[in-house]
């Protein structure tokens, strides 16, 4: 157990014990059928074991895994352990689907779904939702849409179990809901169009950002009904900086990290707030990386940012106009300040970008302060 674990799972724990299993019954698991999964967090079993084989198994086994390699998602990783006979009962199945079936999804659809360090487009969510998931809740349902990115998506995963797959989460006793609509970043040129960052393994169609912000209104209309959401969150970061340092073979220089904040982040904005005229916008800024993970980019790259992010925001707390600021950039340095040395890398992934569970928590708390009346995790 760890101060990311579940009260579930604490719960569990002490029902194990014998002189406290009377005083604490076996926590209540909802029955999500046969397509129920699970991806592994930050203190279960399965996450150890998948965390092991992604940083060293691979590495000096490889024959033990297949077509998996260390650029393989965490998700591939854990579908691979859970289908082994010996490890089934201790890695659940993940609510990610395995890279071929990534590939084959993508090459019917023409759109890519983005895994670890892909940045790419999520799938239109007909696919995925054929009803509204709204319709099951109370007026006053509060709904939480973010164009954003992998990072969003491993806040939800790590900190909740949903029934309705890796990107969106319906938490009832909150009555808040949340989807996550992957997109590819402002592009080489800021344009919201190609070039953008491509993953070695990729092969298939991109869409572009400038298409994925124009469809997310029936994005969320598939996934929270027809009123317009409550809350859209916004970011653009990681996968800028990671398509400009593969494009141009070089690490952002400061005069495109100035582009990108006169020019590309007011332009994502502007296209953002004019398609959701009725819901409040607000920017997230890219949480800090592990200090080991310093290759698509640099610290100072994305302390730039920041601090592009707080200029344009002094004063007024808004980045453009009406769109105010989500700070993940400062939950991670408040996290880093006093977290212990030796503990520092359990604020990270096994891939050292994506924040681990207790960011990701603190994180979606921050959404539920702005919608009002909500309880934290």
């Amino acid at each position: 157990m760890t101060a990311d674990s579940s009260f579930e799972d604490f719960q569990r724990h002490l029902h194990s014990v014998a002189r406290l299993s009377d005083v604490c019954p076996e926590p209540c698991t909802a029955d999500l059928g046969a397509d129920a999964c699970h991806t592994s967090v930050q203190g279960e079993a399965c996450y150890e074991k998948v965390s092991w084989a992604m940083q060293t198994g691979v590495v000096k086994h490889p024959e033990w895994y297949g077509n998996l390699n260390k650029d393989s998602s965490f998700e591939d990783f854990q579908l691979h352990l859970h289908s082994s006979a010996r490890l089934s009962s201790v890695c659940p199945k993940p609510c990610f689907a395995p890279e071929a079936a990534r590939v084959q999804a993508s090459e019917e659809t023409g759109n890519f779904t983005d895994s670890d360090s892909q940045g790419r487009a999520a799938p239109h969510p007909t696919m995925a939702h054929p009803e509204p998931l709204a319709s099951k809740f109370a007026d006053d349902f509060h709904k939480v849409l973010i164009i954003g990115s992998s990072v969003d998506r491993y806040a939800l995963s790590s900190n909740y179990r949903s029934k309705y797959g890796h990107n969106v989460v319906i938490d009832e006793p909150r009555n808040v809901g949340i989807a996550v609509l992957q997109h590819l970043g402002v592009g080489l040129h800021g344009d919201l169009d190609g070039p953008f960052w491509t993953p070695a393994e990729a092969h298939g169609q991109y869409v572009p950002t400038y298409k994925t912000i124009a469809e997310a209104p029936a994005f969320a209309h598939d996934v929270f009904g027809p009123q317009p959401p409550d809350l859209v969150v916004v970011e653009s970061s990681l996968w800028d900086l990671a398509g400009w340092w593969q494009i141009t073979r070089h690490h952002a220089t400061p005069e495109r990290l100035e582009q990108w904040c006169d020019k590309d982040l007011p332009y994502l904005l502007e296209n953002v707030t004019r398609v959701f005229n009725q819901s409040r916008v607000v920017f997230r800024t890219a949480p800090q990386v592990a200090p080991w993970n310093n290759v698509k980019w640099t610290q100072a790259d994305l302390e730039a940012m920041h601090e592009c992010v707080l200029r344009r925001s002094a004063g007024t707390g808004e980045v453009f106009e009406h769109v105010g600021v989500i700070d993940y950039h400062e939950i991670m340095d408040n996290l880093i300040a006093t977290t212990a040395q030796s503990r520092l890398q359990d604020l990270w992934r096994p891939d050292g970008y994506h924040p681990a569970a207790l960011p990701g928590r603190l994180y979606l708390n921050q959404i539920f302060g702005l919608l009002g009346g909500v309880q934290p995790l």
